[in-house]
């Protein structure tokens, strides 16, 4: 049984990098032919994912407020 659910996850953790990858190139061969360069595409990608890091960072930072809050109130009101 564990081995099928970390068979599970092993294959959907390779179809998530071959979609990623996929991606990437698809990305650098778009930017190559607009522009020139393939390297205006890598400029994108990292700044998507460093925007995606950001914005998790922050929701990330509201959910642990917002539990932290809940949790006083739950320990005055106990």
């Amino acid at each position: 049984m564990e081995n099928k659910a970390v068979l599970k996850k092993f294959l959907s953790y390779i179809v998530y990098t071959v979609i990623g990858f996929s991606l990437f190139i698809g990305v650098t061969h778009l930017s190559r032919e607009l522009t020139g360069q393939g390297g205006y595409g890598i400029i994108v990608i990292l700044g998507v994912f460093m925007l995606y890091t950001l914005y998790k960072m922050a929701e990330s930072n509201v959910k642990l407020e917002e539990s932290e809050a809940r949790w006083a109130k739950e320990k005055i009101s106990s």
